[in-house]
């Protein structure tokens, strides 16, 4: 684990404005739409409109997403040695629900992200038509939670492995919420 916060900590720093701002991608997946550009991400998951966005001055994004009529803001952050945020939102039965994610690997060498998505752990596993220093182009990711699988494609774009974690971490805790895996 010490050594997981001593990479994330290093690498990612260095990451943060790794992306041509001018770059538009498209996040694509069942259930799943996203325009992406300099980290940031607009679009939908699971019917929800969604927002997000990197943290100033530190590793991390802000999430803003819209369910039922309100608007619910997640910090996806370092918490101690570790990554992690939870997701609150509103069920399709209008009951309140949450998707806490927290990445316990990241190996850019394996194109490997691990975690849990509550209690639940996953596995990423991130292939590309090519690499461009540490960066991924058009990465593919393979996520299994528990016994599901889930796909999804960005086009005309790329990700280093910061990006990829944040990536992570939207796509999986908003199609939690939205009770799509």
């Amino acid at each position: 684990m010490k050594r997981l916060f001593v990479f994330l900590t290093l690498t990612l720093s260095l990451t943060v404005f790794a992306h041509d701002p001018d770059q538009m991608g498209t996040l694509t997946g069942e259930n799943l739409v996203l325009s992406a550009s300099d980290h940031g991400f607009a679009g939908h998951i699971g019917g929800r409109l969604v927002f997000a966005s990197p943290l100033e001055g530190k590793f991390g994004m802000l999430v803003r997403h819209r369910a039922f009529g309100k608007d619910f803001d997640t910090t996806f952050e370092q918490v101690g040695k570790g990554l992690q945020g939870e997701i609150q939102s509103v069920g399709r039965d209008g009951k309140s629900v949450s998707a806490k994610v927290v990445i316990t690997k990241a190996s850019p060498k394996e194109g490997v992200i691990e975690g849990t998505l509550g209690a639940d752990p996953f596995t990423v596993k991130i292939s590309a038509s090519a690499m461009d220093g540490h960066h991924y182009l058009n990465p593919q990711f393979d996520a299994s939670v528990g016994s599901k699988t889930y796909q999804f494609k960005m086009d005309e774009g790329q990700s280093c492995l910061g990006c990829a974690i944040k990536t992570t971490f939207l796509v999986l805790g908003m199609l939690r919420v939205t009770g799509e895996i």
